[in-house]
C-alpha cells in the first residue's frame, strides 16, 4: 500500500475512542497497522506494569516468539521504545543493528529484519509501545514511519481516555459501598462521618487491606474485623509526599484512588495538598494518606504513609453495643466495631 488513506485513519480514531476496554483497543489498532503502514507484515502491543512486561495482542506467534527474545535478554526495539523514552525507534536490520547485540542472532534465526517501535504514552503515563515488523530488510519508508506514529498516537490517546473511565466508573463503585460503611458505624456508634472514615482506615491498616475490602465486609456481615494474616513491618513515618516520590504515582492515578475513597477536591487541588505545597485539613490528609498506602500495598508493601490524629473510639462505648472482631478472630459480643 503506498499511501495512508487519510479518511480511514480519521475513522479509525474514533473507532478506538469508542472500544469497550484495552484489551479491544490493542486488537483494532495492530489489525490497523497491517493495512495502513506500509511494510508491516506482523505487529503487536508491548505493555508495562509494575511487576513485567507482556505482549497482550500481537497478529501472529512470530512476535510473540520475537517479543519474548527481548524480554528474556533485557534489550530490544519494544524495551527501547516504552522503558527509554524515545518515541519512535527505527530498525533497518534487526540481526546487524549494534544497539542491541545479544538480539541479533535470535533475530536472524526468526526471519525478522525490520522493526518500528513507537513509544504509548500520555501526558502522565508511558503504557508500552506499538511493534512493527517485516522480513525485509529497510522495509519502511519515511511515509510508512509516520502513518505508524499517528497510529500509536491515537492509540494511546483512547487508552487513556478508556482507562480513565474504568477508573472512574470504579471509584463510583467505591464510593457506594464506604458510604454503607460509614453509615453503619455512624448510626451504631454515634459518631461522625469522618469519625466513621477513620475507623475504617484504623481496620485497614492493621489488617493490611485495602478500606473498600473493609468496607465491604462491614455492609455484608455487620462486623469491622481487626484480624491480620501478616505481621506490621513497622509504624507508619512517611510524609504524604515523600510517599508519592516514592510510588512515582501520576497526579491523575493518585486523584482517581482520592475520589474512590470519598475525596471532594479537584485535581488541581489535590496536586497541591499532595506536593506539599499548602496543608489540607486532617479528613482531607487522612483520605490522600490512605490512597497511597493502598497503592504502596499494591506492591506489597504495607501502611508507610502516616496519619494525622486518627479518630480512637470512646473507651467507655467499646462495650455496649455488638458488631467487633479482634485481632485474634474471636468474635466480641459487646464491641461496637472499633479496636481498643
Amino acid at each position: 500500500m503506498a499511501h495512508p488513506d487519510p479518511d480511514l485513519l480519521a475513522g479509525l480514531a474514533r473507532q478506538l475512542s469508542a472500544q469497550p476496554d484495552l484489551h479491544a483497543i490493542w486488537e483494532r489498532v495492530v489489525q490497523a497497522t497491517l493495512s495502513q503502514v506500509d511494510g508491516a507484515e506482523h505487529a503487536g502491543i508491548t505493555l508495562l506494569s509494575h511487576k513485567s512486561v507482556s505482549t497482550p495482542v500481537a497478529t501472529s506467534e512470530l512476535v510473540h516468539h520475537v517479543d519474548e527474545q527481548q524480554y528474556t535478554i533485557g534489550e530490544g526495539p519494544c524495551l527501547t521504545a516504552a522503558l527509554q523514552a524515545e518515541p519512535i525507534v527505527q530498525v533497518n536490520d534487526l540481526s546487524t543493528d549494534p544497539r542491541w547485540p545479544l538480539l541479533a542472532e535470535a533475530a536472524a534465526h526468526l526471519g525478522i529484519r525490520s522493526m518500528l517501535s513507537y513509544q504509548l504514552y500520555t501526558d502522565t503515563d508511558t503504557i508500552g509501545s506499538l511493534n512493527v515488523y517485516a522480513t525485509a530488510t529497510k522495509a519502511f519508508t519515511d511515509e510508512a514511519v509516520h502513518t505508524g506514529e499517528l497510529l500509536a498516537t491515537y492509540t494511546a490517546i483512547a487508552a487513556a481516555a478508556t482507562t480513565a473511565n474504568a477508573a472512574l466508573r470504579a471509584a463510583l463503585d467505591a464510593r457506594d459501598v464506604i458510604g454503607q460503611a460509614k453509615g453503619i458505624l455512624m448510626n451504631r456508634c454515634k459518631i461522625t462521618a469522618e469519625q466513621a472514615f477513620d475507623l475504617l482506615i484504623d481496620a485497614s491498616q492493621h489488617t493490611n487491606r485495602k478500606l473498600k475490602e473493609v468496607a465491604a465486609d462491614l455492609a455484608e456481615t455487620g462486623e469491622l474485623t481487626y484480624r491480620r494474616i501478616t505481621p506490621m513491618t513497622g509504624t507508619p513515618h512517611l510524609s504524604v509526599a515523600d510517599g508519592l516520590r516514592q510510588l512515582r504515582l501520576s497526579d491523575t492515578e493518585l486523584w482517581n484512588r482520592y475520589l474512590a475513597l470519598g475525596g471532594t477536591g479537584d485535581l488541581t487541588r489535590l496536586r497541591h495538598h499532595a506536593h506539599g505545597n499548602d496543608c489540607p485539613d486532617r479528613h482531607d490528609h487522612n483520605i490522600i494518606a490512605q490512597a497511597l498506602n493502598e497503592a504502596f500495598l499494591d506492591q506489597g508493601h504495607d501502611h508507610p504513609v502516616a496519619y494525622r490524629h486518627l479518630y480512637q473510639h470512646d473507651e467507655s462505648r467499646r462495650n455496649q453495643e455488638p458488631g467487633t472482631r479482634t485481632e485474634s478472630g474471636s468474635a466480641d459480643g459487646e464491641d461496637p466495631g472499633v479496636r481498643g
